[in-house]
């Protein structure tokens, strides 16, 4: 990763709820610290084959066994099987809930504007229609919902705003979906649903000011940034020094390798 693609994953805001991640309400230099670390992390894997199924189980009638195979044999190696689980538990989960048995329309494409020139992409998973009204359904992949309750407001606020707002969304019952682990030993992942209701919204005053402290991190995000990127980029040298024919090179995990993408 050159240090352009670190300035402009600071300066590109990720989804809705990975923005709220990096948001430590109370702190402006905790933010500021999050941004940075985020912007040269590299994961090791992300949930985008899971969930392309899910859309894929709802719109096209795909089979557990035909999206179990395409997660397994697809994406980073080290998150196959945590693609699988939740390919799996979205399975269980749409036997009783009944998203593929729907009519499924287009989606609308939303944002959250920070500024004039940054914002934060807004898009449901798959949007279907129920009981005469149109519902977005997004889908959360993480292994562990880890949000403060301010953190949760802030998602939600976002969302509410940037895409359930508009148009035919307004008013409806919209559904986020998440499927934590609620055993480490088994592994087992059971449906969280969060609805409309579920937490209080922000202000529009609070807002703005969370978008102002959020503008100012990310500026002052840069220079360490860069400092991080340097040191990695030293510890690559002094790699190749010791080894110079690597048979599998990769930078070790950062601060942000782990489930938070999606």
């Amino acid at each position: 990763m050159s240090f352009e693609s670190v300035e402009k994953k600071i300066m590109r805001p990720p989804a809705a709820h990975n923005f709220a991640r990096l948001i430590d309400p109370s702190c402006e230099m905790k933010t500021t610290q999050k941004i940075a670390e985020f912007s040269v992390g590299i994961p090791p894997f992300n949930y985008i084959p899971a969930i392309s199924m899910c859309k894929d189980r709802v719109k096209l009638k795909i089979d557990r066994k035909n999206a179990l195979y395409a997660v397994r044999s697809n994406g980073a190696p080290k998150g196959r099987e945590q693609n699988a689980s939740l390919v799996n538990a979205f399975f269980d989960y749409d036997e009783t809930r009944g998203y593929s048995d729907l009519r499924v329309l287009d989606d609308y494409e939303g944002q959250y504007r920070i500024s004039r020139e940054i914002f934060v992409p807004t898009r449901p998973t798959f949007t279907i229609l129920e009981n005469g009204k149109q519902v977005p359904v997004i889908i959360c992949g993480w292994q562990k919902i880890n949000l403060t309750r301010e953190q949760m407001r802030i998602w939600i606020t976002i969302l509410d705003s940037g895409l359930f707002s508009y148009a035919d969304y307004r008013n409806s019952p919209w559904e986020i979906i998440t499927f934590p682990e609620i055993n480490n030993i088994e592994k087992f992942r059971s449906p969280m649903v969060i609805r409309s209701g579920d937490y209080s919204l922000l202000s529009e005053r609070e807002m703005r000011e969370l978008s102002g402290m959020y503008s100012r991190a990310q500026q002052a995000a840069m220079p360490i940034a860069r400092e991080l990127w340097e040191r990695r980029q030293e510890r690559r040298r002094e790699k190749e020094k010791q080894n110079p024919h690597p048979a599998n090179s990769h930078d070790a995990p950062g601060p942000w390798q782990d489930d938070l993408f999606q």
